[in-house]
């Protein structure tokens, strides 16, 4: 996602950067202020935001009267409004310091998949 060919706005690359270990979180509030349903007991993770401290612990009560916040996150969409939009983003987000070509990061992705391959094994076992 932090990569020059991901499709998305600059101001959302620049905070998946700046993001720090600890600053996603699982919730379900982006299914409902911008959609689609997902099935039940799926959410998703995103970075925290606005949204996700106002609605996050509240979940029921936007549920019920989802309205005004879609509304509110309809325009930040259009904003590219950061502080409320969601940017998936999982656990692992505060290692990325910096965007990389997409062929760079599948690269080293197959690279360490295959040492670590490699190391299974070659490994005897207990």
């Amino acid at each position: 996602y932090a990569t020059p060919e991901a499709i998305d706005s600059d101001v959302v690359k620049r905070r998946l950067i700046e993001a720090a270990d600890g600053d996603t979180i699982r919730t379900s509030v982006f299914e409902i202020v911008r959609g689609p349903e997902w099935p039940a007991g799926y959410d998703g993770r995103a970075l925290k935001n606005l949204t996700t401290e106002e609605w996050h612990d509240r979940i029921y009560a936007l549920g019920a009267d989802p309205a005004t916040a879609r509304e509110r996150y309809a325009t930040a969409a259009l904003d590219d409004d950061v502080t409320r939009r969601v940017i998936w983003a999982g656990t692992g987000v505060g290692q990325v310091h910096e965007l990389r070509a997409a062929a760079d990061v599948l690269e080293e992705l197959v690279t360490d998949a295959c040492a670590a391959r490699s190391q299974v094994s070659s490994d005897p076992g207990p």
